[in-house]
């Protein structure tokens, strides 16, 4: 009886580079070889399926025993079990603490928490990437934020220091903690357009401008913290809008500074009053937990949102909107986030200066025609409209109905027979109400009595009651029995 036996000996590690890639992204050992075979890898190196299943269940077996020296690569270094060339030890560190800028983008501004690890299923999603992908990328953030949260210096240094990444990817695992220190919301639809780079730039900016580490580099402080007492200070700064000497030099100085460097330098210098104004008001009012959250939707909402004067601003022109036809709608500004603002009103050489439509509560028009005003509209105290009028005939349409007399009012006319000329259902006499009409009194016993009635057959009157026999008049001691009496 025979048995084959398989067995892989060797000094050095060796590393596959494609099986590398599918282990992070989270494929199975399965899914894994199904890729290699679509691959051609049987055809490129001659061997069977069981051998191609047995070499990719090895590297994952080999992947998972280095993953927790990956979590602190100087250990990886340091460690005799693995014989992996140097080169070899930096590209595995390198990819495995890479990650997907979607997802970044997703993560970015939210703190690194339980409750933000169980939405990465919603993320997964939106972004493509797979859920095992995910999870790791989410623990490497929330490694690399736990490391230096605490360490002074800047940012970038340290973490290319803990973590031997290259400088690049240390400066975008700086700003992913600068964001989650700091939680400047970023998840608003109108900061959607933005990217994970232009965060970045925005993040490594304001750590060598505004933190604490830029401030005050002999203190060694760390990067992540805004200072209070540098963002109290911005309220000065109101002086260069509110003087017009100082407002003037202020812009001398700015544009003879960026004269050359930047494409927009003539929009800016137009608008520069409207621009320096909106800035100003945005930093004076960071001396809040809540302002400084929002500080970006502020800068789209009220400095790139700033009406220009001069000119209309130009699609696609960088700075001011994304590329878009302009033929498609000449009279239109470019917003925030991208999206087309308020239409303006095309309105004839000379004639009074364009205004959004916005403003005069109308809806938008189209390019090359004059708004006129709105009609009023009739109160329903006022008089009703005039009815409308067939093109055709020239007779009204739907002519207003009558107004209905109220019940206490007096009855409408009877409709009258268009035909015969004759009223239709006359109205019914009105009806006495049985309490209108009094009744006759009925007399008192001790009135005169009620005359006799005379009966409607034989016209006869009927008798006189006789007096009963113990009537007072018949009594004997009757005063009218007594002589004498009249």
């Amino acid at each position: 009886m025979s048995s084959d036996l398989d067995v892989f000996v060797g000094n050095t590690t060796l590393i596959d580079e494609e099986v590398y890639r599918l282990w992070l992204d989270g494929h199975s050992v399965a899914e894994a070889v199904a890729r290699r075979l679509r691959g051609g890898v049987l055809e490129r190196e001659g061997t069977s399926v069981a051998v191609l299943q047995s070499d990719t269940r090895d590297h994952y077996r080999t992947f998972q025993m280095l993953e927790r020296l990956l979590h602190a690569p100087p250990r990886l270094l340091q460690q005799l079990l693995f014989q992996i060339p140097p080169e070899r030890q930096a590209l595995l560190i390198q990819r495995y603490y890479a990650f997907d800028e979607a997802l970044a983008r997703e993560l970015l501004g939210k703190k690194l928490s339980k409750g933000t690890k169980k939405e990465l299923d919603e993320v997964s999603a939106r972004t493509g990437v797979g859920i095992r992908s995910c999870r790791r990328q989410f623990d490497n953030f929330k490694r690399v934020f736990k490391a230096v949260e605490e360490l002074r210096g800047p940012l970038a240094e340290n973490i290319q220091q803990l973590f031997l990444l290259p400088p690049a990817l240390a400066r975008d695992y700086a700003a992913i903690v600068f964001f989650a220190n700091s939680r400047f919301e970023t998840g608003k639809r109108r900061l959607q357009f933005l990217s994970f780079a232009d965060f970045a730039a925005c993040a490594q900016s304001l750590m060598g401008h505004w933190s604490q580490g830029a401030l005050a580099p002999e203190a060694a402080e760390p990067d992540g913290d805004l200072p209070k007492s540098f963002l109290q200070d911005l309220k000065e700064l109101k002086v260069l809008v509110a003087d017009k000497d100082l407002l003037d030099q202020h812009k001398s100085l700015v544009c003879s500074a960026l004269r050359g460097k930047i494409s927009v330098h003539n929009e800016l210098e137009a608008n520069f009053k409207a621009l320096s104004r909106a800035l100003v008001n945005v930093g004076g009012k960071l001396t809040h937990a809540r302002d400084v959250r929002d500080f970006f939707v502020d800068l789209v909402e009220k400095v790139r949102g700033t009406p220009k004067t001069g000119a209309r601003e130009t699609p696609g022109t960088p700075g001011l909107g994304p590329p878009q036809n302009p033929a498609l709608n000449p009279g239109a500004f470019w917003g925030p986030a991208g999206d087309r603002a308020l239409p303006l009103r095309q309105v004839e050489p000379g004639g009074p200066a364009a205004l959004p439509d916005a403003l005069h509560g109308g809806t938008p028009k189209p390019a090359g025609l004059q708004v006129s005003s709105k009609t009023p509209q009739n109160h329903p105290k006022t008089t009703p409209n005039p009815p409308e009028t067939c093109r055709a005939s020239g007779e009204p349409q739907n002519p207003p109905k009558p107004p209905q007399n109220h019940p206490k009012t007096a009855p409408n006319p009877p409709e009258t027979c268009r035909a015969s000329g004759e009223p239709q259902n006359p109205p019914n006499p009105p009806q006495i109400h049985p309490k209108s009409t009094p009744k006759p009194p009925q007399n008192h016993p001790k009135t005169a009595p009620n005359p006799p009635e005379t009966c409607w057959a034989s016209g006869e009157t009927p008798k006189p009651p006789q007096n009963h026999p113990k009537s007072p008049q018949n009594h004997p001691k009757s005063p009218r029995n007594l002589p004498g009496f009249r």
